[in-house]
């Protein structure tokens, strides 16, 4: 492998890393926001990380048309030198901030699910929503879309 490739691979990797990082801080970012039920934020956020998301998806391709379908592992065997060490910090630097990206992603998945949870729970409660069966008296089936109705349908 030359130099040179070597040389774009490493700055490829550098800028997945800071986009990666990026991903990160807003991710933190999100969980405040999560909590905090701040919708309009939370939107600006998902934004912002769809677009790092897009970033991150080019320099893979970049990455993987200078390398082919051989990973960083691959390659770090098979350089010798001043490269060598580099690479194996960034992939360990990659791979470790990736992992806290999965876990915090994982809480806010979890959180989002809560959120979503105590809504439907609210609603129920300001709907009356206390009807337990499929059927009323007659017989005749309820119809669960008008249970959830805060318009009155009479006016």
């Amino acid at each position: 492998m030359k130099d040179i490739n070597v040389e774009k691979l490493i700055d490829i990797l550098d800028k997945e890393y800071q986009l990666y990082q990026k991903m990160y801080e807003l991710s933190k970012k999100k969980q405040k926001v999560i909590i905090n039920e701040e919708i309009e934020s939370l939107e600006k956020i998902v934004g912002h990380e769809n677009k790092i998301l897009e970033g991150i998806i080019k320099l893979e391709k970049v990455r993987q048309n200078l390398v082919g379908d051989r990973n960083i592992s691959d390659l770090i065997e098979s350089i010798n030198g001043k490269y060598n060490h580099k690479l194996k910090e960034l992939q360990s630097k990659i791979s470790d901030l990736v992992e806290e990206l999965r876990i915090i992603n994982q809480l806010n998945g979890s959180l989002i699910n809560n959120s979503l949870q105590l809504t439907n729970m609210t609603l129920n409660l300001l709907t009356n929503n206390t009807r337990q069966g499929n059927y009323g008296k007659k017989g005749n089936s309820y119809d669960r879309q008008k249970q959830r109705s805060f318009i009155n349908h009479k006016a």
